[in-house]
């Protein structure tokens, strides 16, 4: 491998779209993919899927054991991939069309294009709730249809800004968005921990009738479909980080896109479904009796 030339690339507007980017400007390290990785897993977004497994009523334990399996599941299945966007220096979608061609690599596109919008639509929505929840509560702001309205505003705008500047602004931003919701997630835990317990938090028993059945549904709704969600998407970052710096298999399987995947997605995604359920958990021990299904909603809103 040679040796890591510390790339010094400047956050400025995206100049790279479908393309395949040249050499000279793939100056993205395995760890910065790690840190994409982890970053756009940490939010509100990815967590809200951790109030799943207790909506299906599981205890918490089977609802933890449910996530880490689909989540490693999902994370071997998806990682090779990150390893043709490595090779072309374009998107999956683009890249598919060598198998597909152009008018087949379509279906990969409408897929990617479908869970983009729907992972930014959670964004949107619980970022309001986490914006206007607490400033409701600390300064009066009303909590409203305005406030949240103009809050959504804000944040989708933001999204826009990030995504046009891309990459490197995403290398920068990730890192410090995970620090800091693995922060607030902990804080949360800590301040509800006397109240915790692993019982069920609905009234109303297995989703599915039994415990294995209702086990596999958490396993593919709450675990797999993290890592899945990422199928069109993972090369995105991949194709930044030079195959002539990371030529090694060793090096490009490992020390990049999978370890970027069971590092990133796995724990990230895993740790932020985990504190979701706890949280989720919580909110129900205020209630003398469990609470019933049809509050689920409500209460996932609230987390």
């Amino acid at each position: 491998m040679t040796p890591d030339p510390s790339p010094t690339a400047r956050v400025g507007i995206e100049a790279h779209g479908v393309d395949t980017i040249p050499d000279a400007d793939r100056t993205g390290r395995p760890r910065d993919v790690v840190g994409i990785l982890l970053g756009s897993n940490m939010c509100l977004g990815v967590a809200i899927f951790g109030w799943l497994p207790a909506s299906f009523g599981l205890e918490f334990w089977p609802a933890v054991t449910s996530m880490t399996a689909g989540t490693l599941l999902g994370t071997v299945l998806v990682a090779p991939l990150a390893l043709v966007s490595l090779k072309t220096g374009t998107n999956l979608s683009t890249s598919s069309g060598g198998h597909f061609g152009v008018r087949g690599r379509l279906i990969g596109s409408v897929i990617g294009l479908l869970l983009s919008l729907g992972y930014a639509a959670l964004t949107v929505w619980t970022g309001g709730a986490a914006v206007v929840g607490p400033l409701h509560l600390l300064f009066g702001l009303p909590d409203g249809g305005v406030s949240y309205s103009i809050t959504y505003a804000l944040l989708a705008v933001l999204s826009v800004l990030v995504a046009i500047f891309g990459y490197h602004l995403l290398t920068r931003l990730s890192k410090w968005v995970a620090l800091g919701t693995v922060v607030l997630m902990a804080a949360g835990v800590i301040g509800f921990a006397g109240q915790f317990q692993t019982a069920p938090v609905t009234d109303a028993g297995y989703l599915l009738g039994d415990f294995w059945t209702t086990w596999a549904l958490s396993t593919v709704a709450a675990g797999l479909s993290g890592p899945i969600a990422f199928i069109t998407l993972l090369g995105d970052y991949s194709r930044y980080v030079s195959p002539r710096r990371y030529s090694s298999w060793k090096s490009a399987l490992y020390k990049g896109p999978l370890l970027a995947l069971t590092g990133g997605i796995d724990l990230s995604f895993l740790l932020a479904a985990a504190v979701t359920t706890v949280v989720y958990l919580l909110l129900n021990i205020g209630s003398p009796q469990p609470m019933p299904r049809e509050t689920d909603v409500r209460i996932a809103a609230n987390v």
